[in-house]
């Protein structure tokens, strides 16, 4: 697997044994191999997905045909290219030119067999990346973070609770669906758009960096850090441009725009954790899922109590200390359930 594949169109790849043997008969050895090419040559994922189509739509795998029969189907196609009167006579002086004739009858069958393969694919009137393309779906519990590259180079950072799914291979557009958040540093394509699906809500870009929160109550909050995202509501079509340091966020009743904190907003995917004006119920709440720990609040809940702070890459006892002393609780953890005693 050391060819140059990066000038190859699709009729370079279906002739290429190497990827016609990943195509046909994948093993974990040529999947890294191929997985890992094209995540570094996302403009040939096109040829790519082509080529498979052509060679997943041709049998390779049919019967042996009888020698004698095989002689006998070369001698009829050659004996149809010919008039009566230049008909062979398959004599021991004609032997060389009736091989070669038998190689190019084999070329002819090839290429037919091909261009079915390829009207079937006309036929189908789609990509193979967009009926047939295996995606890959990813999950952070309570208390993880993920960070992950996407086929065309894109990093994604994952928050827990938060599940991604995306192609193998990207098509003419490169999609994602996300539930929960998520930072995206997106691979620059000016021809491919990338496209963030989340719920009523579509983010668009072509290459920059922004974070997408989609909420268990179905709303939505984009942040960008750099470059220009376009966001729109699918059915209203109503939409917005976001530059960096601004924040639209989407609720039943409609959109807000405006600014935002990024150390307040983002700290999680550097592993600060940030409260700011948080009371005792916030707290929790965010703790929990940072430490994938369950808490309970006994005591005097009527009083007001809020906290103002930051963590970096902290531990759960860490947090309950410094939280505990400024909002007046006690504390008692066993395993991974967590009770707050309010004073």
């Amino acid at each position: 697997m050391k060819e140059d594949y990066t000038t190859y169109r699709p009729d370079d790849f279906v002739a290429d044994h190497s990827f016609k043997s990943w195509v046909l008969n994948p093993n974990p050895e040529k999947d890294y191999y191929w997985r890992t090419w094209l995540t570094n040559h996302p403009e040939q994922s096109e040829s790519v997905a082509v080529a498979r189509e052509i060679i997943l739509s041709v049998n390779f795998t049919t019967k042996r045909i009888p020698t004698a029969k095989k002689d006998a189907l070369y001698a009829d196609i050659i004996n149809r290219s010919k008039t009566k009167e230049e008909s062979l006579k398959l004599t021991k002086g004609h032997r060389s030119s009736y091989q070669w004739l038998k190689v190019a009858a084999s070329v002819s069958l090839l290429l037919i067999a091909i261009s079915v393969g390829i009207l079937k694919f006309v036929q189908k009137d789609t990509f193979i990346a967009e009926t047939s393309t295996e995606y890959i779906e990813r999950e952070t519990r309570r208390g993880e973070k993920l960070t992950l590259t996407l086929p065309d180079g894109t990093i994604v950072k994952m928050n827990a609770l938060s599940k991604i799914k995306f192609p193998t291979v990207f098509g003419k557009s490169r999609d994602v669906e996300l539930t929960g958040e998520a930072y995206f540093d997106v691979e620059r394509n000016i021809h491919k758009p990338f496209l963030v699906r989340t719920g009523e809500i579509t983010t668009r870009v072509l290459g920059t960096s922004f974070n997408v929160n989609y909420s268990s109550d179905q709303s939505v909050q984009v942040a960008v850090t750099s470059g220009k995202v376009a966001v729109h509501q699918n059915e209203s079509k109503e939409s917005y441009n976001l530059l960096p340091t601004e924040l639209l966020t989407y609720e039943s009743n409609g959109f807000t725009k405006g600014y935002f904190d990024e150390e307040k907003l983002l700290g999680w995917k550097d592993w600060v954790l940030v409260f700011e004006d948080a009371d005792i119920h916030e707290i929790a709440e965010k703790v929990s899922v940072w430490f994938d720990v369950d808490i309970s609040i006994e005591g005097q809940q009527e009083v007001k109590r809020r906290f103002s702070g930051k963590f970096k890459n902290p531990s759960l006892k860490q947090v309950l200390e410094g939280i505990s002393y400024t909002s007046k609780f006690d504390y008692t953890i066993n395993q991974k359930k967590i009770t707050i005693h309010l004073k």
